[in-house]
């Protein structure tokens, strides 16, 4: 099965729209390239599957993460993500920093297991957007917040991270 079965297998159960190229706003996709729009029955964020030169991008939330088409391991993964979404095991989190004077700075996104959102701190989720320095000291000078997204919104949350000093 190719991965656009299997995509279109694993949402099913959901209401989709495909869109092409020659529809406004997906101009950038190949001549074979396609996107499929999944609606939320449950008024939330809608899912988007964009495959285009030799990939497959999922969007979800503010997030978004890239399947290679020339493996079947990379295929079955996106539909263990897809799943995931669905079943509300799998969330996406987008962290901003507070700027003084500014908007909120995004510093990072990621698809995160709710089990392990549960388990583990923030800082530990976004060990990566720590390591850099720029942004640790925006977090603990200014704080930020945590945005957190599942398919049922009604899971959704917001989270103030306060400055550290």
């Amino acid at each position: 099965m190719d991965a656009y079965e299997a995509v279109t297998e694993a949402i099913s159960e959901h209401e989709y729209i495909v869109h092409h190229r020659d529809e406004k706003g997906y101009d950038h996709l190949e001549e074979e390239g396609s996107t499929i729009e999944v609606l939320n029955e449950n008024k939330g964020d809608e899912m988007f599957v964009e495959f285009n030169q030799g990939e497959a991008t999922i969007f979800f939330g503010n997030n978004h993460d890239h399947f290679s088409l020339s493996f079947d391991d990379e295929i079955y993964w996106l539909v263990d993500l897809i799943d995931d979404i669905f079943n509300n095991r799998m969330c996406a989190v987008t962290l901003y920093g507070y700027r003084e004077n500014a908007d909120p700075k995004l510093l990072g996104t990621g698809f995160v297991k709710n089990k392990d959102l549960k388990n583990s701190s923030l800082d530990k989720i976004f060990e990566y957007v720590y390591g850099i320095e720029e942004y640790k000291m925006m977090l603990e000078h200014n704080g930020g917040k945590a945005i957190i997204n599942y398919w049922d919104p009604s899971l959704n949350k917001e989270i103030e991270l306060g400055k550290k000093q």
